[in-house]
């Protein structure tokens, strides 16, 4: 019941976040832009969205500066380059559960980051996004 009620209330505040188009050009957040980074802690806290899901939200509803929703994104990825499960290393089974759920996290982020990138300024920030969009076609 609380999980249902955390998530009315994002669908609610996401519904009301200004389109990229109606934002200001300053950097200033609306009401509705601030209200929702706290309910995707909330939402987070109490089960509803997991970590990628939560920082996705971000990056797609623009809900923090190009370079700090990137930041979000490759922190929140749970496995590192070299680690990360890949279609010719891994195979789909039960027992390698963790993993291809971890390279399913890996690419749901790198395109979300990859997404943003037009707006990122900072140049190794660039430069580990297209190195995880490069890998993304051999995620899982």
């Amino acid at each position: 019941m609380r999980a249902r009620w955390w998530w009315s209330l994002w669908v609610a505040c996401g519904q009301r976040i200004p389109a990229e188009g109606e934002r200001s050009a300053g950097l200033d957040r609306s009401a509705w832009q601030e209200a929702a980074l706290w309910l995707l802690g909330k939402c987070e806290t109490a089960g509803v969205l997991d970590r990628t899901e939560a920082v996705c939200e971000i990056a797609r509803y623009g809900l923090l500066a190009p370079d700090a929703a990137v930041r979000a994104c490759l922190e929140a990825i749970p496995v590192s380059r070299a680690d990360v499960a890949t279609r010719e290393t891994t195979p789909y089974s039960e027992e390698h559960l963790v993993a291809v759920n971890a390279s399913r996290a890996a690419k749901r982020l790198s395109i979300a980051a990859g997404a943003l990138l037009p707006g990122v300024r900072d140049p190794e920030l660039r430069a580990e996004v297209r190195a995880r969009l490069d890998l993304r076609p051999r995620l899982m």
